[in-house]
């Protein structure tokens, strides 16, 4: 099981904060899938 709890990011610049995730909380059951994926990375194949 995964168990992700209070989870938060803000991103902040001198003029502006973001709040991206505010007190998130996650739970994956036994047998059930969990993917996550950052989109920023670049990636390209062999």
């Amino acid at each position: 099981m995964i168990n992700l709890t209070s989870l938060s990011k803000i991103y902040r610049t001198d003029e502006i904060e973001t709040i991206a995730l505010e007190n998130v909380n996650l739970t994956v059951e036994q047998g059930e899938f969990l993917s996550i994926r950052d989109l920023r990375v670049a990636w390209s194949p062999i």
